[in-house]
């Protein structure tokens, strides 16, 4: 079965990786050559042109027409890889060009982000790079007009939930220090609307995890979001639901689940409202009726101690969500 499922994610990079490399090469072509090498009708004057690729300096061919690219794609990539390096390394690669090539940096939205925190920390390994990376990256996006990327509810309280799991798995616990992150990662975010409420109940998990003082956090020069009682959670149940109904909504609401039982397993019993009690409950039910009833809150939990331990983390891990999801 781990071997089968292997070579579905293998399979998977594969077709998802050509289809963005096609997509790179295309909006890393100069604008006056596209004609020339992805317009079929011009592939003999190509020819004749003799030019040659900048990287390889072989003769430029002509390239076959490259079709919209789905923001699913992306998401399914990030899953199915089997090396953070190739995932981080198509980032690096992508914002490598100009911002002037706004298609490129444009694609990149706040679900992508969230799906590469999440598979860095529980799968492929490498979390704190792809934070430090997107901690880089934030002039230039907001240079292109996506500031969004960096909002509370993908980015910052995915951030703050895989950070919670890291530290409790790795024993790590200094106020200071926690403070410091904390705040850090508070000033990267550009869009600061607490839409689900989450955001301040993740915070007072993390400080009660690390040692952080009710003190120190309201004597910061920049307030963090509080614990607000308007907690705002879809609703998951209905009286008749398809099977593939509820599949959509297992993977639409994978990342508020796991972040609403982070908030339930490090945060105070009695801040935990009944919203979060019940989106729960609902979750859990509908992911029981599905064929894998593998919980993905301890699948994740589970595997995250095999990616801190060893060098090469699994390569198989839950299904992964698709694009758009939070």
């Amino acid at each position: 079965m781990l071997q089968r499922g292997f070579r579905r994610s293998a399979s998977t990079f594969q077709q998802t990786d050509r289809k963005i490399l096609d997509f790179y090469n295309y909006h890393a072509t100069n604008a006056a050559l596209k004609p020339l090498i992805y317009r079929p009708k011009n592939k003999n004057l190509l020819l004749a042109m003799d030019l040659k690729d900048p990287e390889s300096n072989a003769p430029l061919k002509a390239r076959t027409p490259v079709k919209p690219l789905s923001k699913d794609v992306l998401n399914s990539y990030i899953w199915s890889a089997q090396e953070a390096s190739q995932v981080l390394g198509m980032v690096r690669k992508w914002t490598s060009l100009t911002t002037r090539k706004k298609a490129i940096w444009q694609f990149f939205n706040a679900s992508h982000v969230q799906n590469m925190l999440f598979a860095a920390n529980f799968k492929l390994g490498k979390f704190s790079a792809f934070v430090r990376e997107f901690y880089a990256l934030k002039p230039r996006f907001e240079s292109v007009g996506s500031a969004a990327i960096y909002d509370v509810e993908h980015f910052f309280n995915s951030l703050i939930t895989c950070s919670l799991h890291k530290n409790a798995a790795q024993g790590t616990r200094d106020a200071d220090v926690g403070l410091k992150k904390l705040t850090n990662a508070w000033n990267h975010v550009a869009v600061k609307n607490d839409d689900s409420g989450l955001a301040g109940l993740l915070i007072a998990a993390y400080a009660k995890q690390q040692g952080i003082t009710s003190e120190a956090l309201t004597s910061l020069e920049t307030p963090l979001p509080s614990i607000t009682h308007e907690i705002k959670l879809p609703t998951l149940m209905s009286e008749s639901m398809s099977i593939g109904i509820t599949a959509k909504l297992v993977s639409e609401n994978r990342f508020k689940y796991v972040m609403t039982r982070t908030i339930l397993q490090y945060g105070d019993a009695c801040l935990a409202n009944d919203a979060i009690q019940k989106f729960v409950s609902e979750y859990q039910l509908l992911q029981s009726k599905l064929d894998d009833k593998k919980d993905v809150y301890e699948t994740y939990c589970s595997v995250l101690k095999s990616v801190l331990t060893e060098q090469h983390p699994p390569t198989v891990t839950h299904k992964h969500p698709v694009a758009g999801d939070a």
